[in-house]
């Protein structure tokens, strides 16, 4: 596979796919934003995706940031998003990622998300369309570990886009066909696993946690869109797995607490113990979902007398979850 490149000039390793004009009103239509014109250039050439290293770093303005190495200060994009699977199989879809990943990391609706740095939702990049102290376009990096500090990179995206290709180096380029990104599938079975998802499957009762963990996980990305958790069976599959693992350890009090937990250091929940799961390597999101497809599987549970209150929290009955542990053993 080639690196695609359009007539823009930005490279992607790992592209999407590209799309007409009526799937970009699509997408603003969902994100209720109209996006930059260079911006919809580039998600109909390419669908963009993930970013090149050789054209991947942007630096700060105006020396914002010295540096006492002498090496020019900045940060290296990582992925921006747009129309369809990336060729590594990444969720690439900007409809369906950014909602989630707002919502998550509580950004301001004064701004779009649009990519990430590598240091992924901590140095993520957006475009200001109401924050009265930036100018309506601007590219802004917001540093979520540092208060919300904020860094205009640009002026526009097409800026943007210029500073890119600027600052390209070939000599980073990178081999596709060399790559050690994994598949969805291989992320899976091999990639690492989360500190809290680590601790609760070594605290687990059940020899082949781990194993059992995997093999929901690979199930469910081996699906289409493999990380959009919905209401289908590997996703609620996947879900009975990570809650069975959780409430050994746990009293799970309803599908908030199962979702986020008390926000205490020693409140495992859903979100810390699969963000950073199961990762592909470059341009790796992780799963998305809503709080409306959540609570549908947890309804549902319920309903078909899976899950039970016990008084003690949430659990399921033992006879079920033999029965779940025997179809993922069989699919090893």
């Amino acid at each position: 596979m080639k690196n695609s490149t359009g007539s823009t000039g930005i490279r992607f390793s790992h592209p999407g796919q590209d799309c007409d004009d009526n799937r970009v009103l699509e997408l603003e239509s969902a994100l209720g934003r109209r996006l930059p014109r260079s911006y919809r250039t580039i998600l109909k050439e390419s669908g963009c995706g993930v970013v090149d290293s050789s054209n991947s770093f942007i630096p700060f303005p105006d020396s914002r940031r010295d540096s006492e190495d002498g090496v020019e200060d900045g940060i290296s994009i990582d992925q921006i998003w747009g129309n369809g699977t990336a060729s590594n199989g990444s969720e690439n879809n900007i409809d369906q990622v950014v909602p989630f990943l707002s919502e998550e990391w509580g950004l301001p609706e004064d701004v779009l998300l649009f990519a990430t740095s590598e240091a992924g939702m901590h140095e993520c990049i957006v475009i200001n369309y109401e924050l009265t102290d930036y100018p309506r376009g601007s590219i802004l990096l917001l540093d979520t570990e540092q208060g919300g500090e904020i860094t205009k990179l640009a002026d526009s995206f097409g800026d943007l886009v210029d500073i890119i290709v600027r600052n390209r180096n070939d000599s980073r380029q990178d081999d596709v066909r060399d790559s050690s990104a994994l598949t969805p599938v291989e992320g899976a079975e091999t990639g690492p696993l989360s500190d809290d998802l680590t601790r609760m499957i070594h605290l687990s009762s059940v020899s082949d946690a781990e194993a059992l963990v995997r093999n929901a996980a690979a199930r469910k990305v081996s699906q289409p869109a493999p990380y959009s958790i919905e209401h289908d069976e590997y996703s609620r599959t996947l879900l009975d797995i990570f809650m069975w693992l959780l409430s050994e350890q746990r009293e799970v009090h309803d599908v908030g607490d199962f979702k986020k937990g008390t926000g205490r250091p020693d409140s495992p929940c859903f979100r810390t113990m699969v963000t950073g799961s199961f990762s592909t390597g470059v341009g790796y999101i992780g799963f998305n979902y809503s709080n409306f497809d959540l609570n549908k599987w947890w309804e549902d549970r319920i309903t078909n007398g899976f899950l039970i209150n016990t008084g003690h929290g949430y659990r399921f009955k033992g006879e079920y979850m033999n029965t779940l542990f025997t179809t993922l053993r069989a699919a090893s």
